[in-house]
């Protein structure tokens, strides 16, 4: 690195871990004694700032090639997507299995649709379930809720009718 410019990554030459980067963020005049400073930044673990000696900075510190930092961006923004594409095909499922839920108005089939919701279920799925049934959302486990459904479920399907009153 022979000059200083604002936004540069860089890291120590003794370290070439592109985890422990800092970025370069202005150059600096010392008041007193007229020096060149670099103040920088860690862009890691607290990202602290720092100043050093321009003359300094320039023997212990290396630019970061910016081919460097692209491709450890597009493995990292690779294995976010995958997590991510994995997460909104579930959330998909789980939703038209849900919607599919509370579409349906027999209890029977309520029933039916409560063992297929089974695989997918956690908290914010169980309280919607409870809430579209007009049941008090459990503070128990989610095993323990889900068999008050059925009973509930069971319940209605055995006592209710469709003849007049």
């Amino acid at each position: 690195m022979k000059k200083i410019i604002s936004g540069t990554i860089c890291w120590q030459q003794k370290e070439k871990d592109l985890e422990r980067q800092y970025q370069i963020l202005c150059e600096a005049t010392h008041t007193i004694t007229g020096e060149k400073l670099v103040i920088y930044q860690q862009l890691y673990e607290k990202f602290s700032f720092f100043a050093m000696s321009k003359e300094e900075f320039l023997t212990k510190f290396e630019e970061v090639k910016t081919e460097e930092v692209k491709t450890e961006e597009v493995k990292t923004k690779e294995i976010e997507n995958k997590s991510d594409e994995k997460k909104e095909s579930k959330e998909a499922e789980m939703d038209s299995d849900l919607a599919a839920f509370l579409d349906t108005s027999d209890p029977a089939e309520k029933l039916e649709w409560l063992y297929q919701l089974k695989k997918h279920l956690n908290e914010h799925l169980m309280s919607s379930i409870e809430i579209s049934m007009d049941l008090p959302v459990g503070t128990d486990s989610l095993e323990e809720r889900l068999d008050y459904v059925k009973r509930h479920l069971q319940t209605v399907a055995r006592f209710g009718s469709n003849r007049l009153r």
